[in-house]
């Protein structure tokens, strides 16, 4: 056995073949297990960024993409959430490290996230929407409200008004008859 140059195990001048991908694995697999560490600590961001570099990157395993997608939910950023799984439906696609199986189940999840998370947007978006009908109905109701009782005091006034007259005139009455 003989090392990539010719020299033979064990020698000082040996050059080891490096494998790139193996590299690239193994730099992701740190990225990702420090992106779990920062997530502990409570440095999302930090975690982010490092997910981010491997979905960049195009990461081959679901880990990244999955803590993306927490992370954003938590965070109420769904179509961040759906951008990391959309990217990660994109890298499985491609994949050729994993089986024809493999790559189809993992997609199918990260489709039906999708779906759950845009129903969940969509819902929001309802339950908005009805609040915002039922404050500009609530705020009608307020406004109807405050001119009935603008009208009702301007009614009271009014009557005060001729009331004082009358006790007026009917004092002046008194006065002239005396």
């Amino acid at each position: 056995m003989t090392a990539a140059n010719g020299s033979p195990p064990g020698d000082p001048d040996e050059v080891l073949e490096v494998d790139p991908e193996r590299v690239s694995l193994e730099r992701q697999t740190a990225r990702n297990l420090r992106g779990m560490e920062l997530e502990r600590a409570g440095e999302l961001d930090a975690a982010i960024e490092l997910y981010e570099q491997n979905l960049r990157e195009g990461f081959e395993a679901d880990w990244p993409y999955g803590r993306l997608v927490s992370i954003f939910e938590r965070r109420g950023q769904p179509l961040e959430a759906i951008r990391a799984l959309e990217r990660g439906m994109e890298v499985f696609t491609q994949s050729e490290r994993r089986t024809p199986q493999d790559r189809r189940a993992v997609i199918s999840i990260f489709r039906n996230r999708i779906g759950e998370i845009t129903r969940k947007m969509r819902q929001a978006e309802r339950e908005a929407a009805a609040r915002e009908r039922l404050a500009k109905r609530e705020a009608l109701a307020r406004e109807r409200l405050a001119i009935q009782e603008a009208a009702a005091q301007a009614r009271l006034a009014k009557r005060e008004a001729a009331e004082q007259r009358r006790r007026e005139r009917a004092g002046g009455a008194a006065q002239d008859g005396a």
